[in-house]
């Protein structure tokens, strides 16, 4: 049983339906608990720009885990795993940053309209 904290306003669902569809999935993919995911969703990092500007470094992301969210290391292998679970999603939205702002930057430079994500061309109609 997970031993961090969770939302404290709002259920768990409400709080993970507040990720965007491409932040939840990476957590999903990471195998993120519910509660990690309830507990950003609340404090309002629920974009993958908005994890990859939290902080600079791994270390900030592990203290960022341990002051918000209550994920402590000294605290057991599953806290260890949980933050481990976070450096990845920090790691992979740092990544996709790169990526997205450079292939931007080639379609802008080519002259290419921009680009709609599924949610974009859903909410367009």
């Amino acid at each position: 049983m997970a031993s961090w904290m969770t939302c404290t306003e709002g259920t768990v669902a409400e709080n993970i339906g507040k990720l965007d569809a491409r932040l939840h999935s990476m957590f999903q993919g990471l195998g993120v608990h519910e509660r990690t995911m309830a507990r950003m969703g609340e404090l309002g990092i629920t974009t993958v720009q908005g994890l990859q500007t939290l902080v600079d470094d791994r270390a900030g992301i592990r203290e960022f885990a341990k002051s918000a969210i209550g994920i402590d290391p000294s605290k057991g292998y599953q806290h260890t795993i949980e933050a481990g679970k976070l450096v990845s999603a920090w790691e992979q939205c740092s990544i996709r940053i790169v990526v997205e702002n450079k292939r931007d930057a080639e379609r802008v430079a080519s002259g290419l309209p921009p680009q709609l994500t599924g949610e974009e061309l859903t909410l367009l109609k």
